[in-house]
């Protein structure tokens, strides 16, 4: 996001953010008084907190996901860090208001169903965003109200279809939209729908320079150590993107960022 500001898109004439998982955080920050939150410091927390176990959490993640499918990745008890240690190294939220227009998509660990958060649903954004960016096997499901979450991608990680009813849709992913990998189908069918309904829509995907970060299979995906790379590897891709997005980033009507992990 920071690539496409600096190089004139006006994203921040959206009116609705709607995040999933990493992007839930993304999206919090994009709702808030610039600068006010540093998105680093949840990075670091996360990486002293996870310590080494990320790698091999995401190949069993992956393993389960494919065996099992979403039912066993919801029902699984493992998990690396307490619930207490994960809102720790979420506390740049703790304690701040809703931000305007922002709403975070998490998964109901006893229902299995995506459940759609915002101001109304009577939870502190704190816990919301902790719940959207709970990744199974290596993160706790997240309680508020009675009611246990975890992150909101397992089925699609996109949730592009969220966005039906604006009249401009902005979707950034952090993976390759590509129809050759399987484990896309429930994000291209998002992704269809919208573009059936919605009359302007644009995607962002990572650039090489990113994708090389993340490894095979994206392995790397949560490896504090690559933040600083990763967010340059962003602004890169951003800017590089910025013609083509301003060309339908036009404004006319009701806008909204879709955010991927």
């Amino acid at each position: 996001m920071d690539g496409l500001r600096a190089a004139g898109v006006a994203v921040d004439e959206a009116d609705t953010v709607i995040g999933t998982s990493a992007g839930a955080l993304v999206g919090a920050c994009m709702r808030t008084p610039a600068a006010s939150i540093d998105v680093f410091t949840a990075v670091d927390r996360f990486r002293r907190v996870l310590g080494s176990g990320h790698a091999g959490a995401l190949t069993a993640l992956k393993s389960l996901m494919t065996n099992g499918g979403v039912e066993a990745v919801r029902d699984s008890t493992a998990q690396i860090v307490s619930e207490q240690n994960y809102l720790g190294v979420m506390a740049v939220l703790e304690g701040r208001p809703w931000p305007d227009g922002f709403r975070c998509v998490v998964t109901n660990v006893d229902t299995g169903e995506q459940e759609v958060l915002d101001r109304a649903s009577g939870v502190d954004v704190h816990r919301a965003v902790t719940a959207s960016c709970s990744v199974p096997l290596i993160c706790p499901p997240i309680t508020a109200g009675g009611r246990r979450w975890v992150d909101g991608g397992l089925e699609d990680m996109l949730n592009a279809g969220l966005a039906v009813g604006h009249d401009r849709v902005l979707v950034v992913s952090c993976y390759p939209l590509t129809r050759a990998d399987p484990s896309n189908e429930a994000v291209l069918n998002g992704l269809d729908g919208l573009r059936a309904t919605v009359g302007k829509v644009v995607t962002v995907e990572p650039g090489a320079d990113l994708l090389a970060l993340a490894g095979p299979d994206g392995i790397n995906v949560l490896d504090g150590r690559l933040a600083s790379a990763a967010y340059a590897a962003g602004r890169k891709t951003g800017a590089g993107q910025a013609d083509r997005i301003a060309m339908v980033w036009a404004r006319s009507g009701r806008s909204t960022p879709s955010r991927r992990r």
